[in-house]
């Protein structure tokens, strides 16, 4: 009788142990690394507020000086937006001295939603607010689905998507299709910002 209790303890805890082990299992095969790559596709100019709501930024002049700028489109809810965001602050505080600067367009979800996550992230780059909504209909219409359809990107909701603008190019950024690999992200910024820009060449 004791050998049988024993057994079924052993079997209790094993139990336990694999709803422990489970869930972090699927949080590492849920996540989307994307390698950054160079692609001949136009993001193109928009205004936004800020998620404070207390000025508008326009991308053309965001970008405009600044020898590296990363847009990164995310979603407040979106897991993969959740992950990304601590890389996002590491090189925000790691390079933002060195030339790089952070632009956070968030999509489908309202500024309460966007505030709050901000505010779990502590991010202090600039952050503006695009599409409110979650629906079909705001996905399908949004500027961020039509410039990831012209990348082919066939994600659902395509969040995260990062994508580096260099001397203001805005015609021929580097894109990763998913979250940044931060040894990826932290060589090509850092290969980027030694070289002169190409403003100084000229």
């Amino acid at each position: 009788m004791a050998r049988v209790l024993i057994i079924i303890y052993i079997l209790a805890m094993l139990g336990v142990a694999v709803q422990l082990f489970l869930p972090s299992l699927r949080a590492d095969q849920s996540h989307e690394y994307a390698e950054i790559k160079p692609v001949k596709v136009r993001i193109e100019n928009f205004t936004l507020k800020t998620v404070m709501g207390d000025r508008t930024v326009s991308l053309k002049e965001f970008v405009k000086g600044h020898r590296l700028v990363l847009i990164s489109f995310m979603a407040p809810w979106c897991d993969n937006s959740i992950y990304d965001a601590p890389t996002i602050n590491k090189l925000y505080e790691k390079y933002s001295d060195k030339g790089l600067e952070i632009l956070t367009v968030s999509n489908y979800a309202p500024a309460e939603e966007l505030m709050s996550f901000v505010e779990q992230f502590n991010f202090v780059h600039t952050v503006v607010l695009d599409t409110r909504v979650k629906d079909e209909n705001c996905r399908l219409n949004s500027r961020h689905y039509q410039f990831r359809k012209n990348l082919g990107d066939n994600r659902k909701w395509g969040t995260p998507l990062n994508v580096f603008v260099i001397d203001g190019q805005l015609d021929s950024p580097h894109v990763a299709l998913g979250e940044l690999i931060e040894a990826n992200a932290i060589a090509f910024i850092e290969s980027f910002l030694s070289r002169p820009s190409k403003a100084k060449r000229e």
